[in-house]
């Protein structure tokens, strides 16, 4: 990542964490689940702006190097941003191998890019059969609002307001009270083990998954049914840190 978007970066990163961040991980029914990350760039913002301009850079290279990495068929004469051929009557528009646009958020503006692993590998002269078999979009958006949030998320469908929905963590909030003044984390077990469904039933698939690892996965997933929520914060002491968690068992 440094190499691709120069070696200047991380030199940039550091300074704008010096404020709040967060990291959210969801399930979206897909292989991949989706990361968001959220920098509050108010104290350096000017570093926001290169890490913004660097990312825009290395993402609007990303057809190039795919196009180079994996050519196209011989017989075809399509190119990565261009639409898919013509699709017959009656059948749903297929979608163009990778997409990019422009979005609003907050007022200010974000930057998409769509790609579809399985019309992707149907216009390679390479099989590629994980990406044949993934009939989904990849979405990855960015971008960096007018009070200074910098923001990367893989969440397709990204909010036209940032944090819309994403408010299950409130109902075990209070359990850490006074202990949410720096840090907290929330474990939501529910997606979490729609998930690892998904990862199991794709493992069986491809028989890489041992009776063992089945068998496990299986105890596994009957005590995390049983847990409604995880949730831990910490809080300053003079120089220690103190650390409070909190595990939601039953209704």
């Amino acid at each position: 990542l440094s190499g691709l978007i120069q070696t200047q970066f991380f030199r940039d990163l550091f300074p704008v964490l010096s404020k709040n961040y967060a990291v959210l991980v969801e399930d979206q029914g897909k292989v991949l689940p989706a990361v968001s990350i959220y920098v509050d760039a108010s104290a350096n913002p000017e570093s926001a702006k290169k890490i913004f301009r660097k990312l825009d850079a290395a993402v609007n290279s990303f057809p190039a190097i795919l196009q180079l990495t994996f050519p196209t068929k011989q017989d075809t004469q399509e190119k990565l941003s261009e639409e898919s051929p013509e699709t017959p009557p009656g059948q749903p528009a297929a979608r163009p191998v990778i997409e990019q646009k422009e979005i609003e958020i907050d007022g200010g503006k974000a930057k998409q890019i769509i790609f579809s692993p399985k019309q992707f590998s149907e216009t390679r002269e390479v099989k590629l059969p994980l990406f044949s078999a993934l009939d989904e979009t990849w979405e990855f958006t960015y971008g960096l609002t007018d009070d200074n949030l910098l923001f990367v998320s893989t969440r397709g469908n990204f909010p036209q307001t940032l944090f819309a929905g994403n408010t299950s963590y409130q109902t075990l909030l209070p359990a850490i009270k006074g202990f949410d003044e720096t840090d907290y984390a929330f474990i939501d077990p529910v997606p979490l083990t729609r998930y690892a469904d998904r990862i199991v039933t794709l493992g069986k698939a491809s028989e890489k998954i041992s009776a063992t690892q089945l068998e496990g996965f299986e105890i596994f997933k009957k005590v995390l049914q049983e847990v409604q929520g995880i949730i831990s914060g910490t809080k300053r002491k003079g120089k220690w840190i103190e650390t409070q968690g909190f595990v939601k068992i039953g209704k």
